[in-house]
């Protein structure tokens, strides 16, 4: 299996799977896609990895790019190890900040519409359970371009979602 990193480009270390730890919102910015680790699964088979994991270089385990990967070479290659670089984590004091740290880390990432949609309803909504307002034009405009969505499409699938029409 490991004929599959030849194409790796630069890594740190080579971590085994069990010492990778998915981060703890991930799952929330990237709901798992059976599809896309199909996808994955013969891009590796035909080119190897070509990037390694980014793994916060203070605990030495947490993801923060390369869930996709990480579960595609668990589930379909059975490797024991992981190439990985080490990245430059800040402190965040709640999980607004945290996830927008993490989707920006990840915005090379193929996505559906729909689960950009969903994604961007969450951190709107987040953000006025946390802080009591709406966040600002340009605070979801800047959320929508992590996302690689305008906000007046984000806003039209709202109007889509809350307009009641069964048919769409």
């Amino acid at each position: 299996n490991m004929s599959i990193y030849k194409n790796t480009s630069r890594h740190d270390a080579m971590l085994p799977v069990n010492d990778i730890v998915p981060h703890r919102l991930n799952d929330i910015a990237y709901p798992p896609n059976e599809k896309e680790i199909d996808d994955l699964e013969i891009l590796i088979e035909k080119d190897g990895l070509i990037d390694p994991l980014e793994i916060d270089e203070r605990d030495k385990k947490t993801i923060w790019s390369g869930h996709r990967r990480y579960r595609t070479l668990i589930q379909r290659f059975n490797v024991s190890e992981i190439p990985v670089i080490y990245v430059s984590v800040p402190e965040f004091d709640n999980d607004i900040d945290e996830l927008t740290w993490l989707v920006s880390r990840n915005v090379k990432r193929e996505e559906e519409f729909i689960d950009k949609y969903k994604y961007l309803k969450y951190i709107f909504t987040l953000h006025k359970k946390t802080y009591g307002n709406e966040l600002d034009n340009d605070g979801k405009e800047y959320q929508c371009r992590l996302k690689n969505v305008s906000l007046d499409m984000y806003q039209k699938a709202e109007k889509v979602e809350y307009s009641g029409r069964a048919d769409l």
